[in-house]
Order: C-alpha cells, then structure tokens, then sequence
C-alpha cells in the first residue's frame, strides 16, 4: 500500500490548481490512520467484515492515544462493578 505522502502528491497531480486537499474516501482514511497510527504489523485475524475490522481499528487507536476514552472506559467499569454487586444482593 502506498503512503500518505505518496497518494497526496499522486492525488495533486490530477488537480493542481485546487488550493484545497484532495478527497479521500472514507476506508481510504481509515487504513492510513490504522498503518500510521497502529503500525503494519497491526490486523485482525477474525474472520469479521470490513465494517467491524473499522470498529477494531478505532477502538484500537482510541485505547493508544485517547485518554478520555481510556477514562470513560474505567468509569464504565467501575459502573458495571456496582451493578454486578447490587445484583448479586437482590437475588
């Protein structure tokens, strides 16, 4: 596959007049964010389709670099703790 710098200088050529950035379809910019965010030894070996490899690779990168997401994610832990716990007391 080729890099982002690469396919930007390729996708300018077509068009150098525009000032703006070409367009890049949404898969296009979801494996480019995966290869440099999460490296090219990254990927799933679960027989699942393109749309849910997409949800892996955004969890993925959330769980690396975001950390309200790391937060929100120990919050709702701890919520499910509780839950848990004040289940097993009304039954």
């Amino acid at each position: 596959m080729i890099n982002f710098t690469g396919w930007y200088k390729m996708e300018k050529q077509k068009d150098p007049e525009n000032i703006f950035p070409p367009p890049m379809d949404a898969q296009t910019a979801v494996d480019f964010m995966a290869r440099y965010l999460l490296g090219d030894e990254w990927c799933v070996v679960d027989p699942i389709a393109q749309d849910q490899i997409n949800t892996e690779i955004v969890y993925s990168i959330l769980k690396a670099y975001s950390k309200s997401f790391n937060k929100e994610m120990r919050r709702n832990k701890r919520k499910n703790k509780i839950k848990d716990i004040l289940r097993r007391f009304i039954k």
